[in-house]
């Protein structure tokens, strides 16, 4: 598959700061990826230089395969979307979407003038763009708004008629800053939605920045995970989440946090932790101990008996659903969590005594470097037992 987006070791400084640090990214035709992390690690600076906002200090930029690094932002064909919507207040919704193509068909003067003079002089181009107009609005429900200007519609409505303006320009690429964080909780997900639905119809290539993890999961197809200028990892939602490359990723990605532990390496590289006990893949390197991470949905709770860990919960929180129980266990500085869902729930209260548990192959172990450890399922204690 064709590369829609290449970057090269981008780098980018700021004074002695580096924004981004060797950079390199290859997107796909048709691709939707997000690029998480934390304010300040780079997301939005690396999308400006793709858009030609903001030019890298070294590395180069390719759009389907051609140089584009020094390129202007008018030549590249990539749409931008911005967090503040970036509307002409006193134009209606139909000429703020309609603004990219009469740039790029009408003369100065008619571009500017209106519509009833529009008509007269450039009737043909100013049909093949009220077409294109209305095309984008009914994907985007936005027809009863055309005529409005921005100052009579709502956040949602202004942020789709943001992306209506990039859909009439049939982009090589969308490019998202942050489309989604100014609205309200619901709002947020009826347009999460409709971008989802927008991506299918358009098979567009999306490069979206977001700080909420949860949007990212959802949408994507890949995620970029970043800190402080750099790429921590690159791979589907499944993988960043089920198999984080570093101890940054799995604290990041995941809500509520992964629990996590250390825990010291006991003979044959054996590690026990959460009731549960896991064995070092061999080769790796010579280490005191390792942090030891489990997911909240995959510690189990059950009656307390002799094969599980005993705990004490602290605290429940219910949120429809789902409940979190933040436990007492007893070598663990923090609370260990679980997330129960629908009929895992058990009868449960403040204080009460429980077995805790986990599946071994549920265990992350990272070492001293904060990267991801392998395990040997070969010769795990149930391995063992069941061969």
């Amino acid at each position: 598959m064709m590369a829609e987006l290449e970057l090269i070791d981008i780098t980018k400084l700021f004074g002695e700061q580096y924004a981004l640090n060797g950079v390199s990214v290859t997107i796909a035709a048709g691709e939707f990826v997000s690029l998480v992390g934390p304010s300040g690690c780079g997301k939005s600076t690396l999308l400006k230089i793709v858009a030609g906002l903001t030019a890298p200090d070294d590395g180069e930029v390719f759009i389907r395969g051609e140089r584009a690094t020094n390129v202007e932002p008018s030549s590249r064909n990539v749409a931008m979307v911005f967090q503040n919507y970036a509307l002409y207040p006193h134009l209606s919704a139909q000429r703020n979407i309609a603004m990219p193509l009469a740039m790029q068909k009408l003369g100065l003067l008619t571009r500017w003038s209106p519509r009833i003079l529009q008509r007269r002089f450039a009737p043909h181009a100013v049909r093949q763009i009220d077409e294109a107009v209305l095309r984008a609005a009914d994907m985007l429900r936005l027809r009863p708004y055309l005529d409005k200007k921005p100052g009579q519609l709502s956040g949602g409505q202004q942020q789709r008629v943001a992306l209506a303006r990039a859909i009439v320009r049939q982009p090589v690429a969308f490019l998202l800053d942050e489309p989604l964080s100014n609205l309200d909780a619901q709002l947020r997900v009826h347009l999460r939605a409709e971008l989802a639905a927008l991506h299918r119809t358009l098979e567009a290539t999306i490069l979206f920045v977001t700080h909420d993890q949860e949007e990212a999961m959802l949408l994507s197809d890949r995620i970029i995970v970043m800190r402080d200028g750099t790429v921590q990892q690159i791979g589907t939602p499944a993988q960043i989440y089920g198999q984080p490359a570093n101890l940054f990723v799995a604290g990041f990605i995941g809500a509520p946090q992964i629990n996590l532990a250390e825990v010291p390496i006991r003979q044959a590289g054996t590690v026990r932790a959460f009731g549960a006990e896991a064995v070092l893949e061999a080769g790796i390197p010579d280490a005191a101990s390792v942090t030891v991470g489990v997911r909240p949905e995959h510690v189990l709770i059950s009656a307390p008996d002799q094969s599980a860990e005993k705990a004490r919960i602290e605290r429940l929180e219910t949120n429809g659903p789902t409940i979190y129980v933040h436990l007492s266990v007893a070598g663990l500085q923090r609370p260990l969590v679980a997330r129960l869902e629908g009929d895992q729930q058990l009868p449960l209260a403040k204080h009460q005594i429980v077995g805790v548990s986990v599946r071994p192959d549920r265990l992350l172990l990272f070492g001293k470097s904060g990267r991801l450890l392998a395990q040997d399922p070969s010769r795990r204690p149930d391995a063992r037992r069941h061969a």
